[in-house]
C-alpha cells in the first residue's frame, strides 16, 4: 500500500507546508494567552487602550452577536420563557433596523414575523428566529427601498460573521484582527443568488471589515479598532492598520512552547521579514529545514541551539541557505554543508547543488588542518562525539557547546 505522502515525497510534518490561515491565527491566539504576550502584542501593533484587570479577554472566531442572541432564551419549544424571549427579540430587531413596516411587525404573529424576513428552512410558529437564517431571495420583496434592503441584509450577515481574533481590553473597547496568509479581504454578498439581487438593485458590495465595523460598533456598541495581519504590508486600500506576521510574532515570548510551534513561528518570521522580502543578506531558511532541526532538540541540544541561532540570524555575519539541509555562509561566502539528522550533524566540505550568487567557495579554509586541529584540541575522536567522513565530519550528542563557539571563531579568523 502507498499513500499521497509517499508518492509526493513529502516526508516532513504537515506543519511545514500548512497554508491554513485559521491554523496560524489559532497559534497566535494561543500565544496571546501566555505570560505577558498580550501586552507585548498590543504594544508592537500600536493599540493604546489599557488592559483592564477584570474585563480584558481574547477570543478566537468571535461570535458575540450569535451567542448574545442565544442568551435571550426562548430556544426550547414549550418552555415558559418563550413568550418573554420572543418579545425581547422582536423589540431588538425593530429598534435596531427601524423597518418601514415597523407597526405591522410589532403586532403580527410570530410566524408572520419570521416569514416577513424569509426565515429558512421554514418560518417558526413559536419562536422569533435568528437573523442568521433569514434568506435574501425570500425577503427581497418585503423591501422595495434599496437602502432599507441593504440595511436588513447587513444585519442578517452580521449574525454569521466571526472575526478571526478579537482582543477586548475592557467590555467597551476592542481590537479586531483579520488574519491573512494567502487570501485577500473578503466581501459580501458571496452567493450567486445574492450577487444577482444586489446587481439588480444597484447595491454596492460590502467589504469584510465594513461589515465587522457595523457588527462591532453599531450592533454591539463596542469602540473598535481594526488590524490586518499580513505576510507583508501592501497597498491594499484600507483605513485600518496593517502589520506583518513577522512583526507580530517577533514581539512574543516563545519560551516553554512546543518545539514544532517555535520552529513554525520562526519560519514565518523569517519568510515574511522585511529583510527576506527585499533580498537583504539574511538566512534563507525553509520550514522543512526547521522541522529537521527541531528533531535535534532532545537528542543533540548543543547542535540544536547552534543551528537555531544561525537560522534566526543571531550570529553576526553568519547565515544559512537551506532547502532540506543547509549551506553555511560567512560574510556571503560558502564554508560548509550541514545535514542535521535527529541526534547528529554532518559537516561536509562540498556544497550541494549550487551556492548563493556572488558567493565564493572557501571550504578549504576550514576543512583539513584548521578543523582537525580544533577537534583534536577538544578530544572529539577520543570522546566519541565526532568521527571523520571522506569529505568532512559527523558531530554527535556530547559535542560541547564550546566546539561551536570556537568553530565560528575559527571561520571568522582563517585567512587564505
Amino acid at each position: 500500500m502507498t499513500d499521497l505522502r509517499k508518492l509526493s515525497g513529502a516526508g516532513t510534518p504537515y506543519w511545514t507546508i500548512c497554508r491554513e490561515e485559521r491554523n496560524l491565527a489559532a497559534i497566535l491566539y494561543h500565544l496571546l494567552l501566555c505570560g505577558e504576550n498580550l501586552q507585548r502584542f498590543l504594544d508592537v501593533v500600536g493599540y493604546q487602550a489599557p488592559l483592564s484587570s477584570t474585563e480584558s479577554a481574547v477570543y478566537f472566531e468571535y461570535a458575540h452577536l450569535r451567542d448574545l442572541w442565544s442568551s435571550l432564551g426562548g430556544t426550547i419549544k414549550g418552555k415558559p420563557d418563550a413568550g418573554e424571549a420572543n418579545e425581547r427579540k422582536r423589540k431588538a430587531i425593530i429598534e435596531l433596523l427601524g423597518p418601514s413596516a415597523g407597526d405591522q411587525l410589532t403586532s403580527c404573529t410570530v410566524e408572520e414575523f419570521n416569514a416577513y424576513f424569509g426565515a429558512v428552512p421554514k418560518p417558526s410558529t413559536w419562536c422569533i428566529q435568528s437573523p442568521s437564517v433569514w434568506s435574501l431571495p425570500l425577503y427581497v420583496g418585503s423591501f422595495p427601498d434599496p437602502a432599507e434592503l441593504l440595511r436588513v441584509t447587513k444585519f442578517k450577515w452580521s449574525f454569521n460573521a466571526k472575526p478571526d481574533i478579537v482582543v477586548h481590553t475592557d467590555a467597551d473597547h476592542a481590537l479586531c484582527i483579520e488574519a491573512k496568509l494567502e487570501s485577500g479581504e473578503g466581501s459580501y454578498p458571496t452567493s450567486a443568488a445574492e450577487k444577482t439581487i444586489f446587481a439588480q438593485r444597484g447595491l454596492p458590495r460590502v467589504s469584510q471589515t465594513e461589515l465587522q465595523e457595523y457588527l462591532m460598533s453599531e450592533l454591539l456598541g463596542v469602540e473598535t479598532e481594526f488590524l490586518f495581519l499580513l505576510p507583508k504590508v501592501t497597498t491594499h486600500a484600507t483605513n485600518h492598520r496593517m502589520v506583518t506576521w513577522a512583526t507580530a510574532f517577533e514581539a512574543l515570548d516563545l519560551e516553554g512552547q512546543p518545539s514544532f510551534l517555535r520552529d513554525w513561528v520562526r519560519g514565518h518570521v523569517h519568510a515574511q521579514s522585511p529583510e527576506a522580502q527585499c533580498g537583504a543578506p539574511k538566512s534563507r531558511v525553509t520550514l522543512d529545514f526547521r522541522a529537521r532541526v527541531a528533531e535535534l532538540e532532545h537528542g543533540f541540544a548543543a547542535g540544536y541551539t547552534f543551528l537555531v541561532a544561525l537560522a534566526d540570524n543571531r550570529i553576526d555575519d553568519f547565515r544559512l541557505g537551506t532547502a532540506r539541509n543547509a549551506h553555511l555562509y560567512y560574510q556571503g561566502d560558502f564554508y560548509a554543508y550541514l545535514k542535521p539528522d535527529e541526534s547528529a550533524i554532518e559537516m561536509h566540505s562540498t556544497f550541494n547543488g549550487r551556492i548563493w550568487d556572488g558567493a565564493t567557495d572557501k571550504h578549504q579554509l576550514l576543512f583539513g588542518m584548521p578543523l582537525d586541529g580544533l577537534l583534536s584540541s577538544l578530544g572529539g575522536l577520543e570522546a566519541g562525539w565526532t568521527e571523520t567522513l571522506s569529505d568532512g565530519v559527523i558531530l554527535r550528542d556530547g559535542t560541547p557547546p564550546e566546539f561551536f563557539d570556537r568553530l565560528l571563531d575559527l571561520i571568522g579568523h582563517v585567512r587564505p
